[in-house]
C-alpha cells in the first residue's frame, strides 16, 4: 500500500528560515549526547565555586560572607539562558552551557555560603542543646548510634536546619526519621591539618554537615505522621534483615557482609580496611553499581520466574534501585547507581535505546542540581568516573570476536581496566599511592563478592519469609567471606603492593589521559550538530590517551620522595591529635619518631602518618624511633611497618620492670649517651 504525503508541496518546499530559528535553538541543536556537555559544566561550575568561596570577600553579608556574588552570577546564568533560546542552534547550545555552568557557580556558592552561616555559632560555644531529626538510616554496627540530625530547635541557637552528625550514648535506641533530643558537644570540621590528610571541612561541606561530635544525653522518640511511616517500616525491614545476618553469621563474617549490603562500615576493623586499600578493593565495600545492578538483576530475574514481560521486569528493576537508596539511605554513590537503574528502566517501559554515557551525564546532572555539594564527594566521584570507564574503555577493550571463553576474560579484564584507568586521576590525586596490583585482584575479588553478595540477600530474604529455608544460602556465605578476606590479604601483603606516588603531575596526566580515552573510544555521536568527531581524529585521542595513561603510570611508579636541599633537615610534626609522629629529613633519607596512637575507631598510622608519607613519596624510613611504650606514641607503628618499608626499628632497651616498645616490635635497643648518625 503506497502512503502519499498530505502536504507534498511542503515536502519539496525548502525549510523556511524563521521556522528553522525557532526550532534550533539550544536546547534541540545540543545534539545526542547533550547531557554530557550539560553535566561538565554544572560540574566545573559548583567545584570553581569551591575555589573561589575561600577569596571572594566583596559584599555586605552576615559574618562577612559575600551575599551580592551569588545574586550577581544567578544574574548572569539567566542571561546566557535567555540567550540560548533566541540564538541557532551552534551558538544557542554554547550559551546554555554556560548558563548551566554559570548556574552551577552560583548554586555552589550559595551552598557554601550557608553553610558559613550556619557554623557561625559555633565560634563562641561548643555545648548545645538541640532537638531535630534523624535524617538517615543511622549507623549501628559499631554497637553506638551515628546519626545524622536536622536541628528544628537549639540552644544556643542554631540555624534551622542544619545538619549536625552525632555518635549518640550507648543503649539508646534511633532510627530514620525518629526525633531527637540531646545535650552535645559539638565542633565545626577542620581544615586539612597534615599533607596528604583528610580534609574534614570539604568531606563535612558534601555531606551539608555543619558540625560534628558526641551527644552526652539523649532521647528518641519516632515520629509520627503519614510522612514517617514509608521510612519506619523500610527501617523495621532493614533491622529484621540485620538480626538475621549478625544471628547466622560468623563475626567475622558479618564484618564483610554488612557493609556489603547496607554500606554501614563502622564496625570494619582498621586493619582490614587497610587491607582493602593496598588491594586496590576498597570499592567493594562501598555501595555503588556493582551492588545495585546485582540486586536489580535478582528483581529481574524474580519477576521473569512470574512470568512478568519486559515492561514487568523493568519495573522490578526500578522498584528494587528505589528501594535500595531507603534501606541504604542516601549515599551518594548508591544514588549515582540507582539513578542509572531508574534511567534504564524508564527506557525499557518507552521502548527506547539508551546511551549509556548520556544516562550516566542524565543522572549525574539531576543529582548534581540536587545535591551541589556531592560534587566535592569523593566516592560520587569515583563511582562516576568508574562508570565512564566501564562503558567507554571497557566497552571497547572487551569488545572481541573470540569464543565464549576468550569473550568472558577479555569482558571481564576489559571492565576492570576500563574502570581503573578512569578512576586512576582521582586515586592518584586523593590518596597520593598506586595499588599496582589491583587489576588481578579485582578481576578474583569482583566474582567472590557477587558470590557472598548474592548469598547474603537470597538467603535474608528467605529467612524472613520462610525462616530456616534461607540457612543453607546463610552458611555458604562463611566460605565465600574467607575467600574474599584471603584475596584482600594475600593483595595487600605483595610487597610495596600500595606505592607512594607523591603529589606530582601524575594525576593531571592520568585526568587527561582517561579524558582522550574516553572521548577516543567512544562511538561516535553528535555532541553539536556539526562537530562530529572524525574516525581519524578519536584514533589519535585514543592513541594520545594511551601514551599519557602510560606516562602517568611511569611517574606513579618512579617518583622520589621529597628530599632537602644539600645541608638543610626538614623536621614535621603531624597532628595526630594525643600523642606524637614526628618525621625527619636528612641527607640520607627519612626517619618517623613515634607513630600517633590508635583507638577501637581511629588509627593515626593509617589516617595521618602513611597518607603524609605518601603524599611526600616516601617508599622507606631509614629509622622508626618509638619513644617509650605508651599508646599514644606507639599505636600507629604496626600500621606504618605493614605499609612503608622500615630498615631499622629503635627503642628504648627493656629493663627489668619495663619490658619497652620492643617487646611489641623487635629492633634495636638504645641507652641513654647512645648516638644515631
Amino acid at each position: 500500500m503506497e502512503v502519499r504525503d498530505p502536504c507534498p508541496a511542503r515536502k519539496r518546499a525548502p525549510h523556511s528560515p524563521g521556522v528553522a530559528a525557532r526550532h534550533s535553538h539550544g536546547f534541540r541543536g545540543m545534539g545526542g549526547r547533550s547531557a554530557v556537555l550539560a553535566a561538565l559544566a554544572l560540574w566545573t561550575g559548583l567545584l570553581l565555586a569551591t575555589v573561589a568561596g575561600h577569596s571572594v570577600t566583596a559584599g555586605p553579608s552576615p559574618h562577612g560572607i559575600p551575599l551580592a556574588a551569588p545574586l550577581a552570577i544567578v544574574a548572569v546564568s539567566i542571561a546566557c539562558g535567555w540567550l540560548a533560546l533566541r540564538l541557532g542552534a551552534g551558538t544557542g547550545a554554547l550559551a546554555l552551557v554556560a548558563a548551566i555552568g554559570i548556574g552551577g557557580l552560583a548554586r555552589g556558592q550559595a551552598h557554601a555560603l550557608r553553610l558559613e552561616v550556619q557554623r557561625a555559632p559555633f565560634i563562641a560555644h561548643s555545648m548545645f542543646r538541640i532537638e531535630g531529626s534523624i535524617v538517615g538510616p543511622p549507623a549501628l554496627e559499631s554497637g553506638s548510634a551515628v546519626a545524622v540530625i536536622a536541628v528544628s530547635a537549639a540552644r544556643p541557637a542554631l540555624a534551622r536546619g542544619c545538619r549536625v552528625r552525632i555518635r549518640l550514648p550507648d543503649g539508646c535506641e534511633a532510627e530514620w526519621s525518629d526525633r531527637v533530643s540531646a545535650i552535645a558537644q559539638l565542633t565545626p570540621p577542620e581544615a586539612e591539618r597534615n599533607p596528604g590528610g583528610i580534609d574534614a571541612r570539604a568531606a563535612a561541606a558534601s555531606a551539608s554537615l555543619v558540625a560534628t561530635g558526641v551527644a552526652r544525653y539523649a532521647v528518641t522518640r519516632p515520629a509520627e505522621g503519614l510522612a514517617a511511616w514509608p521510612r519506619a517500616l523500610v527501617m523495621r525491614w532493614r533491622r529484621a534483615l540485620e538480626r538475621t545476618l549478625h544471628s547466622a553469621l560468623t563475626p567475622a563474617t558479618a564484618e564483610l557482609v554488612a557493609p556489603l549490603m547496607f554500606g554501614d562500615r563502622t564496625a570494619v576493623d582498621s586493619d582490614l580496611n587497610a587491607a582493602f586499600r593496598a588491594a586496590g578493593l576498597t570499592h567493594l565495600l562501598a555501595l555503588s553499581g556493582l551492588h545495585v545492578a546485582w540486586l536489580a538483576s535478582l528483581a529481574r530475574a524474580l519477576a521473569a520466574a512470574l512470568g512478568a514481560g519486559v515492561r514487568g521486569r523493568a519495573l522490578a528493576r526500578g522498584a528494587c534501585a528505589a528501594l535500595y537508596v531507603l534501606l541504604a539511605g542516601p549515599i551518594p554513590s548508591l544514588a549515582r547507581a540507582a539513578a542509572g537503574e531508574l534511567l534504564g528502566a524508564a527506557a525499557r517501559l518507552a521502548q527506547r535505546a539508551l546511551d549509556p554515557v548520556q544516562a550516566l551525564a542524565v543522572a549525574a546532572l539531576t543529582l548534581l542540581a540536587m545535591f551541589p555539594g556531592w560534587a566535592e564527594d569523593l566516592g560520587f566521584q569515583l563511582s562516576c568516573a568508574a562508570t565512564l570507564g566501564l562503558v567507554t574503555i571497557g566497552a571497547r577493550l572487551a569488545d572481541t570476536r573470540a569464543g565464549t571463553r576468550a569473550r568472558v576474560v577479555t569482558f571481564a579484564f576489559g571492565a576492570t581496566a576500563g574502570a581503573q584507568l578512569a578512576s586512576l586521576p582521582l586515586l592518584l590525586g586523593r590518596f597520593h599511592a598506586l595499588a599496582w596490583t589491583s587489576l588481578l585482584s579485582n578481576l578474583v575479588a569482583v566474582p567472590v563478592t557477587g558470590l557472598l553478595l548474592a548469598s547474603a540477600w537470597i538467603g535474608s530474604l528467605l529467612e524472613q519469609g520462610c525462616p530456616g529455608a534461607g540457612m543453607p544460602f546463610l552458611h555458604a556465605c562463611e566460605p565465600v567471606a574467607f575467600a574474599l578476606r584471603a584475596i584482600v590479604n594475600a593483595a595487600s601483603r605483595v610487597p610495596g603492593a600500595l606505592l607512594a606516588g607523591g603529589h606530582g603531575n601524575a594525576p593531571w596526566l592520568a585526568g587527561w589521559a582517561a579524558a582522550l580515552l574516553a572521548v577516543g573510544v567512544t562511538p561516535a555521536r553528535a555532541v553539536l550538530d556539526r562537530m562530529r568527531p572524525t574516525p581519524a581524529w578519536r584514533e589519535a585521542a585514543a592513541w594520545t590517551g594511551a601514551s599519557l595513561s602510560a606516562a602517568a603510570l611511569a611517574l606513579a611508579l618512579f617518583s622520589r620522595p621529597l628530599m632537602p636541599r644539600s645541608g638543610h633537615t626538614w623536621v614535621v610534626v603531624l597532628d595526630v591529635g594525643q600523642g606524637d609522629a614526628i618525621a625527619i629529613a636528612l641527607g640520607d633519607g627519612w626517619w618517623l619518631v613515634d607513630a600517633g596512637g590508635r583507638t577501637p575507631r581511629v588509627d593515626a598510622g593509617q589516617s595521618v602518618v602513611l597518607p603524609f608519607l605518601r603524599w611526600a613519596g616516601v617508599r622507606r624510613l631509614e629509622n622508626l624511633v618509638l619513644t617509650h611504650d605508651d599508646g599514644d606514641h606507639i599505636g600507629g607503628a604496626r600500621a606504618v611497618l605493614s605499609g612503608v618499608r622500615v630498615e631499622r626499628v629503635l627503642g628504648p632497651a627493656p629493663r627489668a620492670a619495663v619490658a619497652g616498645p620492643l617487646a611489641r616490635f623487635p629492633g634495636t635497643a638504645l641507652s641513654r649517651g647512645d648516638t644515631l648518625e
